[in-house]
């Protein structure tokens, strides 16, 4: 017995290996939806080999069909809901049934239980191509070049250059080939190869054949004396030069049409199915030149091993996508030297962790921020002083108000965290700070929590975790003296003060909802409806208070928790997803908006009509938006603004 008990506990020892959480169940019902697939010729021709895609909430996993010889397709064994349809096929661009123009929203499909939905016809668009050669500075091919395009979309806001996902090297031949692209004017760059540890100096044969007679004559060298220390804020001496009247250069990005300046390259407007073929890039040296500089503590002490990051400055107008250009690490007196910068206009900004500050590890924790900005024409720029001061905090306590669901057991299972409002649209990185704040943090177990050294720039709060969502505790409110802060950015400017809030979460949903319907009553699905605050202040980049949704092809719309208050509700014809808080389209479509109140958890049903006639409008962004007369179901005209339906 002994022996089989000390088997057993050796048994008992040996790690288990923990059971996977099972995947859900998949859903299943008697509904289908059926259609075909056909391109955007004049003369709509079947797709065939289409992958079509039904997917939508409580519809686990997707649904997929390809279609046959017919551009056909059928998906079967759905269950009652609202679902997307959306086609993608190699050369074109993934589309969703209903969309007006290629890359945009489309129109939910819903469907009841057993119901046939037969007749889809989803239009397909093909991409757009960009292709083209990049040569040397002798015209000799350039291999192995990654191009790139980047998307140039003008607003009556900055212009927005944004990374597109598509990009390609350059073959053997120095040839490029860039296929799928959507609608709409694009840069194009290539982007040289890094050149490692001293630049390369260009010098004229003159001055060559002149050193050489230098080094011919030159005597002996005495041994050189080691250097004397370094003062700790001491500034870096200029870069050696290789040699008297020598430049250091390096290749810049090329722009098309040939210019290392992104503010005058010319944008390459696209549509539909168009090939670009005969582009022809050139690579370029430039002037670069050596930045150095010192980083100091709040103390006035060198900072040791603080980050240094130097990024372009977008010229007015503009805003770049990830625009790092070089960083550097400080050494132990805080002295820093970043080589081979090109010309142009830079931000230098400095990040550092207070000395015995307790740090997450993840680049959480307090920190310590500088930034400066500067030109460089070619010449050395040293001296530069980064004086490192506290990033503002925002501390506060979550709360859950009193209601049907029972607020989480485990508060430490919650995260908050402030993002930047183009993190969270298709413009990507963020467009603000080039240093990105905290990553998520846990809650303290009693609902408190401390974001430190927030770096400048504008964010939104963000709560995740366990019961947080649609049908469970959404953020209502975060009050500082009395403001909601949720309305507007967070701003954060160099000596902002900290900030303490009391965020608040509510499971009382409240919901917009409605159906939109034309002159003759039918359905009408082919608009956008946007919920937006009267109050102008609250409109902007980010906002909460401004909704836009697609109805469903029943012509149902629904936008769920919408903070109460008051709303106008107008209707588009067209318009991108990111004019849907652009304050000059919210503008006109003020006088034909119909006027709503949402109170605290209601539920709030506003159906609405069009006319026929639409007004033209002013350009808002890439293409025009119509906007559309409103009037009530029962059909009597109202004035500029429309009550409530009853």
């Amino acid at each position: 017995m002994r022996l089989l008990w000390i088997a057993f506990a050796a048994l008992s020892l040996v790690p288990q290996t923990p059971t996977p959480t099972p995947p859900p169940a998949p859903t299943t019902g008697t509904a289908s939806i059926a259609g075909t697939v056909v391109n955007d010729e004049e003369r709509a021709v079947p797709v065939r080999r289409a992958i079509v895609t039904i997917a939508g909430p409580g519809l686990v996993p997707s649904r997929s069909a390809i279609t046959d010889d017919d551009g056909r397709f059928l998906a079967e064994r759905l269950p009652a809901g609202r679902f997307t349809v959306s086609v993608s096929r190699a050369a074109f661009i993934t589309s969703i049934y209903g969309a007006k123009r290629p890359g945009k929203p489309g129109t939910p499909v819903a469907v009841t239980t057993g119901q046939r939905v037969t007749g889809l016809t989803v239009k397909i668009w093909r991409g757009a191509v960009i292709a083209g050669v990049v040569r040397t500075e002798d015209g000799q091919p350039a291999a192995g070049l990654p191009v790139r395009v980047l998307a140039a979309r003008q607003t009556n806001e900055p212009t927005i250059f944004t990374l597109n996902n598509n990009g390609a090297k350059t073959n053997d031949a120095g040839e490029f080939r860039i296929f799928g692209l959507q609608p709409g004017a694009y840069l194009v760059s290539v982007t040289p190869p890094v050149l490692q540890g001293m630049p390369p100096t260009s010098v004229s044969e003159a001055e060559m054949d002149a050193a050489l007679a230098r080094l011919r004559t030159r005597a002996p060298s005495a041994p050189s004396a080691q250097p004397a220390p370094t003062k700790p804020n001491a500034v870096l001496p200029p870069d050696p030069a290789p040699l008297a009247g020598s430049q250091p250069f390096a290749y810049s990005a090329i722009y098309f049409p040939g210019t290392p300046n992104m503010s005058q390259a010319t944008p390459i407007t696209l549509v539909p199915g168009q090939v670009v073929d005969n582009l022809d890039l050139q690579l370029q040296r430039v002037a670069t030149a050596s930045i150095g500089g010192i980083v100091t503590l709040p103390d006035g002490a060198g900072a040791p091993s603080a980050r240094v990051q130097m990024t372009q400055t977008a010229p007015p107008g503009y805003t770049l996508d990830a625009p790092l250009v070089a960083s550097a690490t400080t050494l132990p007196d805080g002295r820093f030297r970043i080589p081979a910068v090109g010309p142009g206009d830079y931000t230098v900004a400095s990040r550092a962790t207070p000395a015995g500050a307790v740090s997450s590890g993840r680049g959480g924790g307090p920190a310590l921020w500088a930034e400066t900005k500067i030109s460089v024409a070619g010449g050395d720029t040293t001296g530069l002083s980064l004086n490192l001061a506290p990033g503002p905090a925002l501390t506060g306590r979550v709360a859950f108000a009193e209601g049907t669901l029972k607020p989480p057991v485990d508060l430490t299972q919650l995260r908050v965290a402030l993002v930047t409002p183009a993190s969270l649209t298709r413009r990507g990185p963020a467009l603000g700070s080039e240093f990105n704040p905290a990553p998520p943090l846990a809650l303290n177990a009693d609902g408190t929590f401390e974001i430190g050294g927030i770096p400048p720039g504008g964010f939104l709060f963000q709560i995740t975790g366990p019961g947080v969502g649609p049908t469970g505790w959404w953020l209502r409110s975060m009050i500082s003296e009395d403001r909601d802060v949720l309305d507007r950015l967070i701003d954060i400017r160099p000596g902002s003060p900290s900030m303490n809030v009391v965020v608040s979460m509510s499971d009382r949903h409240t919901e917009l909802s409605g159906t939109l319907r034309t002159s003759t009553g039918q359905p009408q699905a082919d608009v956008f409806v946007i919920a937006f605050s009267p109050d102008r202040a609250l409109w902007g980049l980010g906002a909460r208070r401004v909704r836009a949704v697609r109805p469903g092809a029943d012509g149902h719309y629904s936008m769920p928790d919408l903070p109460p208050g008051d709303y106008l509700v107008g209707v588009v014809t067209d318009v991108d997803p990111e004019d849907w808080q652009n304050p000059a389209l919210l503008d006109q479509l003020v006088p034909t908006s119909a006027k709503v109140t949402i109170g605290e958890g209601e539920k709030k049903v506003q159906d609405l009509q069009t006319r026929r006639d639409v007004r033209p409008s002013a350009s808002t962004s890439s293409s025009r938006v119509p906007l559309v007369f409103l009037r009530t179901p029962r059909g009597r005209r109202h004035g500029p603004r429309l009550g409530p339906s009853r």
